[in-house]
C-alpha cells in the first residue's frame, strides 16, 4: 500500500512552528492519536456529502503510524518516545445491513488486518483503545481479545500525577454485543422509551452511552484522582458535550456524564472523541471537549491523526493533514 502521500505535515498555525514552538524543554509525555480508520473492504461512498474511503483507511493507517514512529527520529527535535497510541474507536467499519456470519467473520478478519498494522507500524508502543460503535461488527469478545482489552471500560496512568480514563459509550446499546437480557440492553430500551426523539435528537437506534455500573464506575474513578490529586483525561468514542458536535451525534446520557465530569473540573482536564468525522470543539466548566477528524473522511491526498503533547499548564494538540492543532490551557 502507498503511504508516502498521506504522511502531511501539521494543520494550522503549528505547522510553521512545529520544531521548538516550546522551546528546547521536553513536555511531561506525549502520545499518538487517531480515530475513525473504519476500514473496510467496500468502495467509497457518500455520507451527507462527504466521501467515506473505506479501502483507503489502512493505507493511510499505516502512513500516520510510519510518520509517527519517525517523530522521535527527527535530529532537530529532542528524542522523546510516544507514552502510547490512544484509538478513539471505529478501527472497522463492517458491512452494515448483513447480519451472517460471514459479514462477522469478514468484519473480524478487517479487525486483525487493522491490529495487525497498529502493532507492525509502532513496535515500541503500546496502544490504547476505546470501542466504536462499528467495532461491534465483531462480536464484543472478540474485540476485547484482538484489541487487548480486559474491559471495555478501564483507567490507566499516563505518568506522575496523570491517569487516562477510557470509557464504553457502545455499552448502552440495542446494537452493544450483550444478550437480549443484558442489563445494558435492558438499560437501552428504557432510554430509547423515556427521550422521544422529537425533544432528544441522539436518540437513535444505532446511538448508545453509558451503562449505569459505569456511571458508578466513572464517579468513584473520578472521586479517587480527585482525592490523590491526579490530572485526567477521558477518551471515548462518542462525544459528550454540545457544541463540541451536531446533538444527534452526542451519546445517550451524555447531560448526567458532562455534569459529572465538570464536578470534577480541574481534576479532568480534556476529554476527547471521535465518531463525528469532521471533529469539533466545545468548553464546558473549564474542561475541553476536543472532537478529533476521523481518518475515514480525510481527502485521498491527505490524512487525519495527531500528537498531543501534556505541559504542565497545557496540552499541545499537533493535527497532521486535516487534523486540528489546539493549544488547551488548563484551569
Amino acid at each position: 500500500m502507498a503511504t508516502s502521500s498521506w504522511a502531511a505535515q501539521p494543520s494550522g498555525e503549528t505547522a510553521k512552528t512545529h520544531h521548538h514552538e516550546l522551546g528546547d524543554d521536553l513536555p511531561l509525555f506525549k502520545f499518538g492519536l487517531l480515530t475513525d480508520v473504519q476500514y473496510a473492504d467496500k468502495e467509497t461512498v457518500s455520507f451527507d456529502g462527504r466521501p467515506q474511503r473505506y479501502s483507503e483507511s489502512a493505507g493511510k493507517l499505516q502512513a500516520a503510524l510510519k510518520h509517527l514512529s519517525d517523530l522521535t527520529q527527527l535530529q532537530q527535535d529532542p528524542v522523546q518516545p510516544l507514552s502510547c497510541l490512544l484509538t478513539l474507536g471505529d478501527i472497522i467499519d463492517g458491512y452494515g445491513g448483513d447480519d451472517s456470519c460471514s459479514a462477522a467473520a469478514r468484519a473480524g478478519k478487517d479487525l486483525r488486518l487493522i491490529v495487525g498494522l497498529i502493532s507492525s507500524g509502532l513496535q515500541d508502543v503500546f496502544a490504547r483503545h476505546a470501542l466504536g460503535n462499528h467495532c461491534l461488527a465483531a462480536p464484543r469478545t472478540e474485540l476485547l481479545e484482538v484489541l487487548n482489552m480486559p474491559c471495555s471500560y478501564y483507567c490507566v496512568p499516563l505518568a506522575a500525577r496523570w491517569k487516562l480514563i477510557v470509557l464504553d459509550t457502545t455499552e448502552m446499546s440495542l446494537h452493544s454485543g450483550y444478550p437480549e437480557g443484558s442489563a445494558q440492553m435492558q438499560q437501552a430500551l428504557r432510554w430509547l422509551q423515556a427521550h422521544p426523539k422529537e425533544q432528544h435528537p441522539n436518540a437513535e437506534s444505532w446511538n448508545s452511552g453509558l451503562s449505569a455500573a459505569q456511571m458508578t464506575w466513572l464517579q468513584l474513578e473520578l472521586a479517587e484522582a480527585a482525592m490523590a490529586g491526579q490530572r485526567v483525561i477521558v477518551a471515548c468514542h462518542h462525544p459528550l458535550a454540545p457544541g463540541s458536535a451536531p446533538d444527534q451525534y452526542l451519546a445517550w446520557g451524555y447531560e448526567a456524564v458532562l455534569q459529572l465530569l465538570e464536578q470534577h473540573a480541574g481534576t479532568v482536564c480534556m476529554v476527547f472523541s471521535g465518531h463525528y468525522h469532521p471533529g469539533g470543539y466545545a468548553q464546558h466548566g473549564g474542561i475541553h471537549f476536543v472532537v478529533f477528524e476521523g481518518i475515514l473522511e480525510a481527502p485521498q491526498d491527505s490524512n487525519a491523526y495527531a500528537v498531543v503533547e501534556i505541559w504542565p499548564s497545557k496540552a499541545v494538540i499537533h493535527g497532521y493533514g486535516v487534523g486540528s492543532s489546539r493549544q488547551l490551557p488548563f484551569m
